[in-house]
């Protein structure tokens, strides 16, 4: 079942996308923001509106602590060193946090569902659309994405397109 983890693993991040970046944040690649004190998101500054250094800084102030704690609830032992990597890749700084990078590519037309036969792949649905999804969603002060209008955040945001598929109607 490892498939159905590295697919709902990558649905993550749907809204972290940096733009083009002005120079790379002094953020760790891995565990970044464990030690930072929780903050609340600023809904002062919106996401699109922040540069990129203020957007590092907000992830590993904020991002990194809260979604390290949903990920250890969900599965202490896989997630014990929450950090960077595990929603930017292993290469992180490198492509300075672009997203998507190196999460499981997903397919418009068979996402995964809480209805799914495989229970390891509805246990992971479930998380990602019931816990991660709306948690990222609040703290980047970020609309939920709305199927009807094909708009706001989603698994999209983090994952990318599997090759060879369109996006649903």
């Amino acid at each position: 079942m490892r498939s159905g983890h590295v697919f709902l693993t990558s649905c993550l991040f749907t809204l972290v996308g940096c733009g083009e970046p002005a120079q790379t944040p002094d953020v760790p690649a891995s565990g970044g923001g464990e030690s930072a004190a929780p903050v609340q998101p600023s809904p002062a500054k919106a996401w699109a509106d922040r540069n990129f250094d203020e957007r590092g800084d907000y992830m590993a102030k904020v991002v990194v602590p809260a979604m390290k704690d949903l990920f250890q609830r969900f599965d202490a032992a896989r997630f014990a060193d929450f950090g960077c990597v595990d929603c930017h890749g292993p290469n992180a700084q490198e492509v300075r946090f672009h997203m998507p990078n190196g999460l499981h590519p997903l397919d418009p037309r068979a996402m995964p569902m809480a209805n799914a036969a495989d229970p390891e792949v509805a246990r992971w649905a479930r998380f990602m659309s019931e816990e991660v999804k709306p948690r990222m969603t609040e703290l980047l002060g970020a609309t939920a994405f709305d199927p009807t209008t094909g708009q706001g955040f989603g698994c999209f945001g983090c994952h990318a397109m599997a090759p060879g598929t369109v996006p649903a109607p």
